[in-house]
């Protein structure tokens, strides 16, 4: 939910400060600046910029409900191209509504008569600053669909932290790193071939990013099988911190619904296993050709190395301990301890926990 309000926020604010620059240089330095705003929109000189705002807005709140709509009605699952074409396409539907109904509304506070408001409004796209306007909204628009469409590569937050350069120097973070893998993965490519097994990789990873937003994931890394989740440590809402829990467990009952989907498609229904550990990490921005954020720290080589321990004791997920002392688990979840682990590449051995949803 706090994504989806992010991207409708900044949708408003940009196409707000978008439509008051046009404004601005438009009639900046005109010394009959009413009578040319009257050409397109007849306010009062002094509210030249009322117009950019209401506009803004509307557009921007449009805009964005059809972003969450859109991923609503598994318009993701499309390529970038088609959804880029949709977008566009639905961005002129609005930009037209929308600045038509903004000049009804001038004309109305104008106390234009209802015949004049509507033979004017007839002609009002013929007029060369409406038909600037809707040219420079459409290539705004373009900008701003391809800004959407990294932030939903990058996630939210790592999207507005490359945009701003919070990440251009190495910070410490406190964070939670689960590694999610599938179970058997040799054993399933060898069997499918890698056609179709790159097939249920792509079934399931589109199976699992459904959940990532509820329980406000961001997605890491993608490597191979495998997908990195990550979220911030919160300290004052311990709850919060169950939320890799609950996706891990989220996305077993979302692939127990599809067994027939999986075991017609694939004969047999995939099995995740996976590794979860928190703590300090260094978060920095790297490379130049393809620019992301990197996280560093032992933090993550424990969570892999304890998602490893899966197989050994037979369980689909381990914790460490570190994790475990983030939370306070309700009654449906148990831990079990499982030992005290030397794991490969640390001096220091790793208390290790199974948690079971019951």
């Amino acid at each position: 939910m706090r994504s989806k309000l992010y991207m409708v926020i900044f949708q408003v604010l940009a196409w707000v400060v978008a439509f008051n620059l046009f404004f601005f240089f438009k009639f900046w330095g005109v010394d009959v600046v009413e009578l040319n705003f009257a050409k397109i929109f007849p306010f009062p000189a002094n509210a030249v910029y009322y117009a950019g705002t209401v506009l803004g807005v509307a557009v921007g709140l449009f805009l964005g409900w059809f972003d969450i709509l859109m991923r609503y009605m598994k318009f993701t699952d499309k390529t970038l191209g088609y959804i880029l074409l949709v977008r566009s396409i639905f961005c002129v539907f609005i930009i037209f509504i929308v600045i038509y109904a903004v000049y009804l509304s001038g004309c109305w506070m104008t106390e234009c008569s209802a015949y004049d408001m509507f033979r004017n409004a007839l002609l009002f796209f013929s007029n060369p600053i409406a038909q600037l306007l809707v040219l420079y909204s459409l290539i705004f628009s373009t900008f701003i669909n391809l800004m959407t469409q990294f932030a939903r590569k990058f996630g939210v937050d790592d999207f507005f932290g490359l945009l701003f350069g919070k990440y251009s120097r190495p910070i410490e973070e406190e964070r939670i790193f689960m590694f999610l893998d599938l179970k058997s993965s040799t054993t399933y490519a060898e069997k499918l071939g890698h056609i179709q097994y790159s097939e249920l990789i792509q079934d399931c990873f589109k199976d699992l990013n459904t959940l990532a937003d509820k329980y406000k994931a961001n997605i890491y890394q993608y490597v191979g099988d495998e997908v990195v989740f990550t979220w911030k440590i919160n300290f004052d809402k311990t709850e919060l911190n169950h939320n890799s829990l609950f996706l891990f467990y989220a996305f077993q009952i979302r692939l127990s619904r599809k067994t027939d989907y999986y075991t017609n498609r694939y004969g047999f229904v995939p099995e995740f296993k996976a590794g979860i550990n928190a703590g300090k990490v260094t978060a920095t921005e790297v490379g130049e050709i393809k620019r992301e954020i990197a996280y560093h720290g032992d933090v993550l080589n424990t969570a892999s190395r304890v998602q490893g321990l899966c197989n050994v004791h037979a369980k689909n997920l381990l914790i460490t301990e570190d994790f475990l002392n983030l939370v306070d688990l309700p009654y449906n979840y148990k831990p079990e301890f499982m030992g005290v682990h030397l794991l490969k590449g640390k001096n220091k051995v790793v208390k290790v926990y199974s948690i079971e949803q019951k």
